[in-house]
């Protein structure tokens, strides 16, 4: 959760201070349940995509949804998890979500590096 305090400018929920699995697990359901730690990743280094203002945690399944078609479609970052598993699922996958976090982490990355990352389509 700290990391993507970090990578996103944002705040989330503290995170249980425990080292055994369940405080572990606890964490990574304050922190990727509701969606809204995926659209801050995005909005904090491209405000440009997503209106983060706009989101509610009331609405996890579109914030889900929203972050996931925004990575696609933008960032390269292909969708690997679903929404339905991650709201529905007591204990989400922690390796998944963590190698879908390090995607984000490559795709800034190299965006800086580069200098450039896709624009939206406007009409």
């Amino acid at each position: 959760m700290l990391l993507l305090e970090v990578i996103s400018g944002e705040t989330l929920p503290k995170p249980d201070r425990g080292k055994m699995r369940f405080h572990k697990i606890a964490n990574v359901n304050k922190a990727f349940k509701d969606g809204l730690a995926f659209c801050a990743l995005i909005h904090r280094h491209r405000p440009d995509l997503i209106d983060y203002s706009k989101l509610s945690k009331d609405n996890p399944l579109e914030n889900l949804n929203t972050a996931f078609d925004v990575a696609e479609k933008f960032l390269d970052i292909p969708r690997m998890l679903d929404p339905d598993d991650l709201i529905n699922t007591p204990k989400p996958d922690e390796r998944a979500i963590m190698t879908y976090v390090s995607c984000y982490y490559h795709a800034f990355q190299g965006a800086q590096q580069v200098g450039h990352m896709k624009k939206p389509i406007t009409d």
